[in-house]
């Protein structure tokens, strides 16, 4: 329980991640984390879900993903993200999905090197990794992560959603498995999760948050030949094990088990919706932290409701205000942390320490960058004073 606690700790993000201030990159993007690239172990995922396929510890330097950024990507405007673990080591974004990406303001992003010949604790690992990552680099609306998959891909992601339901906040199932023993039969055969080598049964706490809370878009393959298994999994597992947010979608349209246009965006958009009706809530606090002078917390939350009420009124207004602000914004940003870094020169440490702390509640989530990269001029100069 101990360790399963230091996981969650270790990944739980604020709502809104910001980005470092470099110019960022958009459409199809080939990334790794280079050496500020942190991991979890295989064998720290491998002991939670209880497994023994745990191999060397993770080097993200060595480690590559395949990315797809909105075209109309701004510094400052957290995206949602959906993970796509495919059973191929390359995977390649499904072309109709793309206007969707584009529309909902959803990153997609595929780690490599994660296919049907992995074990599920690097598939996992690789996919918890990602997300803590790309936040150094983009801004990340955290509710609004998201993963999916195509045959044992879909497998990796209904895990990943129950067993890191904080980093996860919803999941698009095409398979028919489940972490329990479900009673029906094909072809006389009853299925059996304990028979099972990819679906591992969640911790119970985890579970417990992802009943609670993650959105479960359920999309299984059309045919004949897959009613029963589905109906049986739908009814009998995720329904009567109540989860909160589930859908079943009907007349689904799918290209070798991967979900295609419509189907795709119906997904994002189910699993959107509990968010978007706090676009106007986001709104109105932005218009209050703007009246207090608040601008950094203005702008974060003008930020939310543009990205989150898309098509709404308060979303085409909160994506005006934020235009306007945020380049003032960011002046400031630069301005402070332009002082705060002579105290630090200086050798005025605790001057400095104070005005890091007043710099992060001013500058709320936007200004995140700017604080770590305070964090860590402090840190060295701390070193070199004592070194001298």
């Amino acid at each position: 329980m101990k360790l399963i606690s230091r996981i969650v700790i270790f990944l739980i993000a604020i709502v809104c991640a910001a980005p470092s201030l470099a110019e960022p990159r958009v459409g199809n993007v080939r990334m790794n984390f280079g050496t500020a690239g942190r991991s979890l172990t295989q064998g720290k995922i491998a002991k939670m879900l209880r497994r023994s396929d745990a191999a060397m510890p993770l080097d993200l330097r060595q480690e590559s993903y395949g990315i797809y950024v909105p075209q109309d990507y701004k510094a400052g405007m957290p995206h949602g993200v959906m993970v796509y673990i495919d059973t191929a080591d390359l995977p390649a974004l499904e072309s109709s999905w793309t206007s969707t990406l584009e529309n909902r303001h959803v990153i997609w992003l595929s780690p490599n090197g994660a296919g049907r010949n992995e074990p599920l604790s690097k598939r996992l690992a690789l996919a918890i990794d990602a997300i803590d990552n790309l936040k150094e680099h983009y801004a990340i609306d955290t509710e609004r992560v998201y993963i999916c998959g195509r045959h044992c891909g879909s497998v990796v992601g209904a895990v990943a959603m129950m067993s890191v339901p904080e980093v996860f906040k919803g999941a698009v199932i095409t398979d028919t498995r489940f972490y329990r023993d479900i009673n029906t039969h094909i072809d006389g055969l009853k299925y059996s999760a304990a028979k099972d080598e990819l679906f591992s049964a969640p911790p119970r706490r985890s579970l417990s948050t992802a009943k609670r809370s993650s959105r479960v878009v359920i999309m299984f393959p059309p045919g004949k030949a897959y009613r029963t298994m589905n109906m049986a999994t739908f009814n009998k597992g995720w329904k009567t094990e109540g989860f909160r947010y589930l859908a079943n979608a009907k007349n689904v349209d799918m290209t070798d088990m991967v979900i295609t246009g419509k189907s795709f965006d119906a997904a994002i958009q189910y699993m959107d919706a509990p968010l978007t009706k706090t676009a106007a809530s986001h709104f109105r606090k932005g218009q209050s932290y703007e009246k207090t002078k608040k601008i950094g917390l203005a702008c974060g939350a003008y930020a939310l409701a543009a990205m989150r009420g898309g098509g709404t009124k308060e979303g085409g207004a909160a994506v005006k205000r934020f235009d306007e602000l945020y380049p003032q914004f960011m002046e400031t940003v630069t301005k402070r942390e332009n002082e705060i870094t002579a105290l630090i020169n200086k050798g005025d440490f605790v001057k400095a320490v104070a005005e890091i702390r007043k710099a992060k509640t001013a500058f709320g989530t936007l200004g995140e960058a700017a604080i770590k990269r305070l964090n860590v001029k402090y840190d060295a100069a701390r070193k070199r004073a004592k070194g001298k």
